[in-house]
This record gives structure tokens, C-alpha cells and sequence, in this order.
């Protein structure tokens, strides 16, 4: 029997949802990592993809989302709002 369809079957001991899959914990574990700032290299080493760039994108979107919150935070902080004291 194949890592997959071990995988199935302790989905289905578990109860959870068989549509799950080996490849979607993977993304989901590189796209939580990258979310928490890992380099290319940490979450290559852990999710085991051979190229760095199959890896990047998982960065790039993290980036992106890193960088919206940033550069509003500098928005934010240089024409914040005024409240009206009374």
C-alpha cells in the first residue's frame, strides 16, 4: 500500500474529510511557513521540493501579504486619522 492510500485510510479512521491530501499538507505546511518568515531553504528542507523555485511561490504570496500590511502601517502612522477633541 502506497503513502497515499495510507494517508486515505487514516483519514477515514479519523473521520475527516477524505478529499484531504498528502499534496494540500504540504502546501498548507509551506504556506504556513512562509507566512511565518522561513527562508526558501527552511521550508525546502522541510517539505522536501527539489527546486527552489517550486518553493518561491509560496514566498512571493507571503511577501505580498507581508508587504499590504507594512506599507499601510506607514500610511497609517504618517496621516493616521485625527480625532476631534471636544
Amino acid at each position: 500500500m502506497g503513502v497515499g492510500n495510507e494517508f486515505r485510510d487514516w483519514l477515514r479512521r479519523a473521520g475527516l474529510p477524505e478529499k484531504l491530501s498528502l499534496h494540500g499538507l504540504r502546501k498548507a505546511a509551506a504556506t504556513r511557513m512562509a507566512q511565518a518568515g522561513c527562508s526558501v531553504h527552511e521550508i525546502k528542507a522541510v517539505t522536501g521540493h527539489k527546486t527552489l523555485s517550486e518553493v518561491e511561490r509560496y514566498t512571493r504570496e507571503a511577501e505580498k501579504a507581508r508587504l499590504a500590511v507594512t506599507g499601510m502601517g506607514k500610511v497609517v502612522e504618517m496621516f493616521g486619522r485625527k480625532t476631534k477633541e471636544t
